[in-house]
């Protein structure tokens, strides 16, 4: 049973990494005990273990069958005895699972870059009130595309009925320029004149809003 218990996580190892070496499968076996059942063992030992020129403990016996989904090397005993095929069934679908958790990984990471790659293609522009996404060319002014400033950035007309603090907190933004005071719904830089916006006060609110002196 130990002799079929090393040649099942050798054949996962090359099923996992596609590695053809018996010294690369070791490698790989190596590393999972280490890191995963904080078990070391080295690839030599490994490699003896798979000549059959030693035998392992049995504390690396039930590393070896944690790697291969067991509890322990009883685990591995009683399941391989009451069914044969039981483990290997166990690491086709293991290996399966983890074909598929790499595609989706791999689709997800490709679809991210394409999505990066797409949104450094764009700018963006303001009008009147608010920015649009624009294909970024040497007229334009080549503002970074943001999808948070294009969604939540806009200038707006506040009046009396609206709230103007949360919490202590300004809900909205100014920027007095030549006498003329505009109001905006984030925080950052005037879209026009570049200055940094200041949270609106109580003072801002009573004077342009309610119009009191």
């Amino acid at each position: 049973m130990i002799k079929k218990l090393i040649q099942l996580i050798f054949e996962k190892a090359k099923l996992q990494t596609e590695n053809n070496s018996p010294n690369g499968q070791a490698r790989h076996i190596s590393s999972i005990l280490s890191d995963n059942f904080k078990h070391p063992i080295s690839e030599k030992s490994l490699i003896r273990y798979l000549k059959g020129e030693i035998q392992p403990k049995k504390d690396t016996l039930d590393a070896m069958s944690k790697y291969l989904d067991y509890k322990n090397y009883e685990d591995f005993i009683k399941n391989n005895r009451s069914n044969k095929k039981n483990g290997l069934y166990k690491i086709i679908l293991i290996v399966l699972s983890s074909v598929l958790l790499v595609g989706i990984l791999y689709f997800n990471i490709n679809w991210k870059q394409k999505e990066v790659k797409q949104e450094e293609m764009y700018c963006m522009e303001w009008k009147e009130d608010h920015y649009e996404k624009i294909v970024c060319d040497e007229t334009s002014l080549n503002i970074s595309y943001n999808q948070n400033v294009i969604e939540n950035f806009k200038k707006v007309e506040l009046d009396t009925t609206m709230v103007f603090f949360k919490k202590g907190k300004a809900l909205y933004w100014y920027d007095k320029t030549g006498g003329k005071i505009e109001f905006f719904t984030k925080g950052g830089r005037h879209p026009t004149n570049d200055k940094v916006l200041k949270p609106v006060t109580q003072t801002i609110i009573r004077k342009y809003i309610f119009g009191e002196e």
